[in-house]
């Protein structure tokens, strides 16, 4: 045991690592940490040591949304008291306290060959897997920085050689380091973003059918891929590509709307109920049922920052005709939570 004590001390975390896994703000860094913490004990004593961190945090009055996630931890407690979870694997044990007593979901990173598994100089790539709900701060080989939002998977090669290639599922900002003579191309299922130096943001989840960049700083190339188009973007320009109906359209935009993720606002800007509703799905990972089609073209403008996900829904409702239902988060067969089920319809 008192080997145990003694790792523990030395992975130790603090209020301030806390408070940026609640306001999904954490880095790789801050990932590695809280993991290497979890491992280190048996599942109680991490337990015990997150509760008395918990306490610490609620007697200073500065936790916002504290009850709710304190009713979380205990949830987590007995349901696996109830289950008598004791001899999980490693990873189950900090997927399943991680993603309720702090609540974080850890960012899965992993190394794999690509090209022929038996050649002598195969490339090694390197995969960050954000889950829904969650977001995280990465740097690349080359000093680039950014940021990868909710449901996404962002790959690339361990060291980077002439050209930089990375290739990006979800959602991203990308704050590229200038190189003269490396271009920096970010590839998506439909098209290829080529910069050289600069800052943007790029949205390509593949369920929605579209992707767009959206340009903060410098100049972007957009290249299509299986419709062969090609443009180029300036500041506050966006590029959308719809590829259900095969049709490219490039505006100016305020860039607040696109950019706010990255320091924790929801910004729903004069948007369709339907539009909000898939923004609220990503954010907070859950599904959302609308009931009633008139509903789904509502028009929305509000702007949320790092609020539970209850908070966003009553103040929805106190400001259109709607009511809406909560499912009660439950298990599946392995351990690990389910997304609640959220239920929007008009008001009688």
């Amino acid at each position: 045991m008192k080997a145990n004590l003694n790792l523990l001390m030395e992975n130790s975390i603090d209020h301030r690592i806390l408070e940026k896994y609640r306001t999904n703000k954490y880095s790789y860094n801050d990932y590695l940490k809280v993991k290497n913490w979890l491992n280190s004990d048996e599942d109680d004593l991490a337990k015990r040591k997150l509760l008395n961190e918990w306490d610490s945090l609620y007697e200073e009055g500065s936790f916002p949304g504290k009850e709710t996630i304190f009713n979380r931890i205990m949830k987590q407690v007995v349901l696996k008291k109830k289950k008598a979870i004791r001899r999980m694997l490693v990873w189950n044990i900090y997927r399943n306290i991680a993603a309720v007593l702090i609540p974080i979901v850890a960012v899965s990173l992993s190394i794999y060959l690509i090209g022929n598994p038996n050649a002598q100089f195969a490339e090694n790539w390197v995969k960050i897997e954000v889950p829904r709900g969650t977001k995280s701060e990465f740097q690349l080989p080359d000093g680039t920085k950014g940021w990868l939002n909710s449901g996404s998977t962002l790959q690339y090669p361990s060291s980077f050689k002439n050209h930089r290639k990375v290739k990006l599922q979800g959602e991203a900002y990308f704050n590229v380091v200038h190189r003269k003579d490396s271009e920096f191309t970010v590839a998506l299922k439909d098209m290829d973003v080529k910069v050289l130096g600069t800052k943007f943001n790029v949205s390509a989840y593949a369920e929605d059918g579209l992707s767009e960049v959206v340009l903060k700083e410098g100049k972007v190339e957009v290249v299509g891929k299986s419709n062969h188009f090609s443009a180029v973007l300036k500041p506050e320009e966006k590029i959308s590509y719809d590829s259900v109906n095969r049709t490219v359209k490039q505006n100016k935009v305020d860039l607040k709307q696109y950019l706010s993720w990255v320091d924790g606002y929801l910004v729903i800007d004069n948007e369709p109920f339907e539009t909000a509703v898939r923004k609220i799905e990503h954010w907070y990972n859950v599904d959302v049922t609308i009931e009633n089609e008139q509903l789904k073209a509502y028009r929305l403008r509000a702007t949320f920052h790092n609020e539970p996900l209850e908070s966003v829904l009553h103040l929805l409702a106190l400001s259109t005709p709607i009511v809406y239902t909560i499912e009660d988060e439950e298990f599946d067969l392995k351990g690990a939570l389910k997304k609640k089920l959220v239920t929007v319809k008009l008001k009688n």
